[in-house]
């Protein structure tokens, strides 16, 4: 996609975002309506032959902290062909926390 195309529908989007909320419409509603529209466009967009820089198979991966355990959910087929790439970053990153919180 077209980098300047791709900046104007962020700017629509926030935009529409911003003008039906300041309108009196319930947030729920706005929020939930400028994603579905916007999802949309970015659907049509595709469907039309146009390159759009977003995988939806990429969302998906839930990490949950209860107390000293993380649960970790992998919702889409594209997180669970991805795990090599983010489990180990996860990992890092979580011993880095503890090694942080432990001190010197």
């Amino acid at each position: 996609m077209d980098p300047t195309l791709s900046l104007l529908l962020v700017l629509a989007m926030i935009a529409t975002l911003v003008t039906l909320l300041f309108s009196g419409y319930p947030v729920a509603f706005v929020l939930g309506g400028v994603g579905v529209l916007f999802a949309g466009v970015g659907e049509l967009a595709i469907a039309l032959g146009g390159d759009v820089d977003a995988d939806l198979s990429l969302l998906g991966l839930v990490v949950d902290r209860f107390a000293d355990h993380l649960v970790v959910q992998v919702g889409t087929p594209g997180m669970a062909a991805l795990e090599a790439a983010w489990l180990p970053a996860l990992v890092a990153a979580v011993v880095e926390e503890a090694r942080r919180l432990a001190g010197p």
